[in-house]
């Protein structure tokens, strides 16, 4: 017959057994739906930036480019993060350094109507991050200072009846929740930096964003975001007349595709496509063939644990607004996922940018570093090729977990255990 004590030592070990297994689960997974170190240098890509906002290449944590908000006392800095679907519950993870503090109470974080909603606030009197509501701050923030990163986790979690929520933690020390009327709507669009303060200065940086929709993910906790490029080409399709290389000013001039060794040395430009001033370079179909293609390889990471969310992102043109057809497609394995389809679509003549988030393989599963540093891109697929179809560039910014891993926020079900843990 067992004893009371052996009773005890048995739930003591299986709880145990549990947590470890959540921990562990929640370590290995988010569920991303945005992606950024602000690799892609480029205004339009994966983010709009104000006047006073820029990418830099100076202060870095991770990769070759930060985001700047260096507001000069009459421009707020903002960047607002491009095409990001409506939610009401927003989860993320950036990280901030601070060259010169802000002269006023900001934001430092916001869905786009910052005014009113959640957001990871800096308040001026005492230099400390609150989580905030419109103004209304939680009871204690953390104290931060110029000269060195901060991991910040945020949790805006909107209520569409009554009282908004906001969590914040930096380097995992909670603030004070916050809680009040908010937005009470669903939010298409996030925003860093001190949007609405237009009479405050201030110097900061930003690095390895990542957001998530999911309430389960937060904290996501210490992490960073790489940018790969292409650096080789894969299998072509394409015949000696169908997809070619060049440059804008001679789109054909760069010789066909078929037999190539070179065609990803036009699209692996940092910045994405080139930038502003460099954007020449491009892969062009100009016969059509529905099933062919150009295929290019991307550069391998040197981490050794396999990233937890992949973003795509691929500049496109076309050489004249008139109607046609291409595809920019992933190959995982053998098994295709459309990033960009351009079925019967004006053409345009300037950059246009698509991203798509991968939180999974294409064929699902959690990420593994085989298949990452195996993944291609395709590009072509023209079943119109008039106006000439241009593929301009593409890049690639996975986030990968740091050490520690990130504990999981305990549900109450959860606290319970733990809880029990200590009783016995």
């Amino acid at each position: 017959m067992k004893t009371s004590a052996s009773i005890c030592t048995l739930k003591r070990t299986l709880t145990i057994a549990l947590l470890l297994i959540l921990i562990t689960q929640s370590a290995l997974g988010i569920t991303p739906v945005f992606t950024c170190g602000f690799e892609c240098g480029v205004s339009g890509a994966h983010w709009t930036l104000s006047a006073t906002s820029s990418f830099s290449t100076s202060t870095v944590r991770s990769g070759v480019r930060s985001l700047r908000a260096n507001a000069d006392g009459t421009t707020p800095s903002t960047a607002v993060a491009v095409a990001q679907g409506s939610a009401t519950r927003w989860i993320g993870r950036f990280y901030i350094w601070f060259s010169a503090l802000p002269s006023a109470n900001v934001a430092l974080a916001s869905t786009l109507n910052s005014s009113t909603g959640p957001l990871v606030f800096f308040k001026q009197s005492d230099s400390k991050i609150y989580a905030s509501i419109g103004g209304t701050t939680g009871a204690t923030g953390v104290s931060v200072t110029t000269g060195q990163w901060y991991c910040v986790d945020f949790d805006f979690n909107i209520q569409t009846a009554g009282s908004d929520f906001c969590d914040v933690q930096v380097d995992g020390v909670a603030c004070g929740q916050a809680t009040a009327t908010g937005l009470s709507a669903a939010q298409s669009a996030f925003t860093l930096g001190n949007a609405g303060v237009s009479t405050a200065t201030m110097d900061v940086f930003y690095d390895d964003l990542v957001l998530s929709n999911t309430s389960a993910d937060y904290p996501i906790g210490p992490g960073k975001v790489l940018s790969f490029v292409p650096d080789a080409d894969g299998t072509h399709t394409a015949t000696t007349t169908t997809i070619v290389k060049g440059t804008a000013a001679a789109p054909t001039g760069g010789g066909n595709v078929a037999g190539s060794t070179d065609v990803f040395n036009w699209l692996n430009a940092r910045p994405i496509g080139g930038g502003a001033t460099g954007a020449t370079r491009l892969v062009n179909q100009q016969t059509t063939g529905a099933t062919l293609y150009a295929e290019v390889d991307f550069e391998p990471t040197t981490e050794v644990n396999p990233p937890r969310a992949v973003e795509v992102l691929v500049v496109d043109q076309q050489a004249s607004t008139a109607v046609g057809d291409m595809h920019i497609k992933v190959n995982d394995n053998g098994t295709e996922s459309v990033v960009l389809d351009r079925t019967n679509v004006a053409g345009v003549i300037t950059d246009r940018y698509t991203t798509k988030q991968y939180a999974t393989m294409v064929g699902g599963g959690d990420w593994t570093l085989i298949r990452f540093n195996a993944l291609k891109i395709r590009f072509g697929y023209s079943g119109d090729a008039n106006p000439d179809q241009y593929f301009r560039g593409t890049m690639i910014e996975a986030e990968f977990a740091s050490s520690p891993a990130r504990v999981p926020r305990l549900t109450t079900q959860r606290a319970g255990e733990q809880s029990m843990l200590h009783r016995h």
